[in-house]
């Protein structure tokens, strides 16, 4: 019987071998390159988060709103700097013909999308941001990203 994490893993190599030169589309290399990039980040989110409840941030936290609160403000920084890193790599990977196709790409998948302001408020659990922020710092983004992976699941191999 295989385990949670085996299927995942297993899902994740069917997407990354859904590749044009593998027959699909650009489209559908397109969508499997965004899934498991997804599936990806989400279980490194998870394991962030699994953590993070067993650490010492967490159990100081008195009641179940200020325990929920600091889950929020670590999840918000390990994907706000995932991210960063993410885009970081990927533009560093592709010369600037490839990049400006994503962001392209983007557009036009998401033509409402727009940069989002960050709230004013004072931080109440700013151990708990920092502690997603460097949770984020020990994730390990695919290697794919630096051997060219996305340039061959949009047709550019």
């Amino acid at each position: 019987m295989t385990t949670d994490i085996e299927q995942i893993r297993d899902r994740i190599r069917r997407l990354r071998a859904m590749t044009v030169e593998n027959g699909c589309t650009e489209a559908e290399a397109a969508v499997a390159a965004e899934k498991a990039l997804d599936l990806m980040l989400n279980r490194a989110v998870e394991d962030g988060l699994k953590t993070f409840r067993e650490g010492r941030i967490y159990r100081s936290k008195r009641n179940p709103q200020a325990k929920r609160q600091a889950t929020a403000e670590f999840t918000e920084a390990m994907v706000e700097r995932l991210s960063r890193m993410l885009w970081k790599r990927m533009k560093q990977a592709h010369d600037e013909e490839t990049y400006a196709l994503a962001c392209n790409a983007l557009e036009e998948r998401v033509p409402d999308a727009r940069t989002v302001q960050h709230r004013n408020q004072r931080l109440r659990h700013w151990d708990a941001r920092a502690a997603g922020h460097a949770a984020a710092g020990v994730v390990r983004l695919m290697d794919a990203v630096k051997t060219g992976f996305f340039r061959k699941q949009i047709g550019k191999g």
